[in-house]
C-alpha cells in the first residue's frame, strides 16, 4: 500500500492534511492492528500530461471487527470521493504526490433526481462565484478575486509551494502594472456535486497568452476544488488541486 505514495506526498481531508511520514505511520499501525477493511474503487476519470497524471475515484469501504467471543461482524459501507495527482518516477512507475479525499453520506450512484433539487441553489452560487472570479481576473481586481477563497484555503499547483490565505494577503498588498501578455482564461465546469455544507467542483481552465501579433500560446488545466459553506452562507474554496498541461504554441 505504501509503495503507491511518493516521498513528497501530501494527503488532504476536509479538516486536516498529512505528509508521507504520517501516511506511513497510519499504514504501519493498521497492519499491526486486528482491524480489517475491505475496499473497492471505481475510477471515474484519468488523464495524463507528461510526467503528471490525475485520477478521480469513488471508494467503498467496509469495516470488519471481532467481538469478545471472536465473532467477526461487518459494518455498514462507507463511501468517499478522491482525486489523486500522480508523478512518473525515474523507474517508470507512477506514485501519488497529492491526494484529496472527502466522505460521502451515501453511494453517489444511488442518489436520485429528487435529492439534486435541494442542491441547485448552492450549485448556482458556486457557478456564479467562478464567473465573478473570471470577471475580476479580466479587470485585474484582486480584492474581488480574493472573495472566492475560504480562510483555511490550501491549494496545490505543480512545483509551487502550497497556496494559503497568507499568499492571498501578500497578493492584495502588491502593486501590479498592467500586463498586455497576461493570459486570458476560459472555464468549462464539468461537474458540481453538493452534499450538506460541502461541494466538489471538477472543471477545465483554458489559458491563452498573446505576445503582440507574433505569437500565441495555449494550455489546458484540469481543476478540482472543494468548496465549503461559510458561516455567512457564502460558498468558498477550501481546497484545490491543479493539473496543468504544457503550453502549446498555436501561432
Amino acid at each position: 500500500m505504501l509503495s503507491t505514495w511518493d516521498p513528497d506526498a501530501v494527503e488532504s481531508f476536509p479538516t486536516r492534511s498529512r505528509g508521507f511520514g504520517e501516511i506511513r505511520t497510519f499504514y504501519q499501525r493498521y497492519v499491526a492492528s486486528d482491524r480489517r477493511t475491505q475496499q473497492s474503487v471505481d475510477f471515474q476519470k484519468t488523464a495524463v500530461s507528461g510526467d503528471l497524471a490525475y485520477s478521480e475515484a469513488i471508494w467503498t469501504a467496509i469495516d470488519f471487527a471481532r467481538d469478545s467471543a471472536g465473532i467477526e461482524h461487518q459494518g455498514p459501507p462507507r463511501f468517499s470521493r478522491s482525486l489523486e495527482v500522480w508523478r512518473r518516477q525515474s523507474d517508470g512507475g507512477w506514485r501519488i504526490i497529492r491526494s484529496l479525499a472527502f466522505p460521502l453520506v451515501q453511494n453517489p450512484q444511488s442518489v436520485g433526481p429528487s435529492q439534486r433539487v435541494d442542491t441547485l441553489g448552492a450549485e448556482q452560487q458556486i457557478r456564479n462565484s467562478l464567473a465573478a472570479w473570471l470577471s475580476a481576473y479580466d479587470r485585474q481586481d484582486y480584492v474581488a478575486m480574493s472573495k472566492v477563497w475560504a480562510p483555511d484555503i490550501l491549494g496545490w499547483y505543480p512545483e509551487l509551494p502550497p497556496f494559503t490565505i497568507d499568499e492571498v494577503r501578500r497578493g492584495l498588498s502588491r502593486q501590479r502594472a498592467q500586463d498586455p501578455t497576461r493570459a486570458h482564461i476560459d472555464l468549462t465546469i464539468d461537474e458540481v456535486l453538493v452534499q450538506g455544507d460541502m461541494a466538489v467542483v471538477r472543471d477545465i481552465w483554458y489559458y491563452t497568452r498573446r505576445f503582440g501579433t507574433d505569437s500565441t500560446i495555449k494550455r489546458r488545466m484540469w481543476g478540482y476544488e472543494v468548496w465549503r459553506k461559510q458561516p455567512d452562507g457564502a460558498w468558498r474554496i477550501s481546497r484545490y488541486l491543479s493539473a496543468p498541461e504544457k503550453w502549446v504554441r498555436i501561432q
